[in-house]
């Protein structure tokens, strides 16, 4: 546990930060956000667009598109909600980039991910295949409504990705998963 609180103290902080929130959402501390945000329309797919981004928010967004799927027109909307979220993204991305490089270092070099390195990246199996998994792993985690941290992790720790592309696909994706949500519930 020392070892863990020493070499991973940032990861050990996001993942205190999310149990944190999962039992403040258990506990009903964000109820108040389904009544501040109803009812304002488009403006309110800008708060929607940016917690569709989050982990323990995505949920409450998704159930907002939802419900405001009938009383939106779904191309317009999906662009709005889509931007804020892209915008959500966009600084998770560069902070785990940035933040988190260091730990990043030290989890690649550690035993348990040298090992599970060597049992997944056998030579029969091209480098060009495992990084288009971790892609499109990434990408569906982004366009749906689980938390896009993991997507985000996993395209950080590749650590060669322009933020160029990245806003690019961040947008896509969102605007994408945000559309079909809204079309599914019309």
């Amino acid at each position: 546990m020392k070892k863990l609180l020493t070499d991973y103290p940032k990861i050990l902080l996001l993942s205190c930060a999310f149990i944190g929130a999962y039992i403040l959402y258990l506990q009903g501390a964000f109820n108040w956000m389904e009544s501040h945000i109803d009812g304002y329309g488009y403006f309110s797919l800008v708060i929607a667009g940016s917690l569709y981004s989050f982990g323990f928010t995505s949920p409450f967004a998704t159930a907002y598109f939802i419900a405001i799927a009938p009383d939106v027109s779904p191309v317009p909307a999906a662009l709005l909600a889509g931007t804020f979220s892209t915008i959500a993204d966009i600084t998770i991305f560069e902070f785990i980039s940035v933040s988190f490089h260091d730990e990043w270092l030290r989890i690649r070099a550690s035993r348990f991910i040298t090992r599970m390195y060597e049992i997944f990246h056998h030579e029969t199996v091209p480098e060009f295949l495992r990084r288009l998994w971790k892609w499109i792993f990434a990408s569906i985690a982004i366009a749906s409504p689980l938390p896009d941290e993991i997507g985000i992790t996993l395209l950080a720790s590749m650590g060669d990705i322009s933020t160029r592309k990245i806003t690019v696909l961040f947008f896509v994706l969102n605007t994408v998963g945000i559309f079909t949500i809204l079309m599914l519930s019309r």
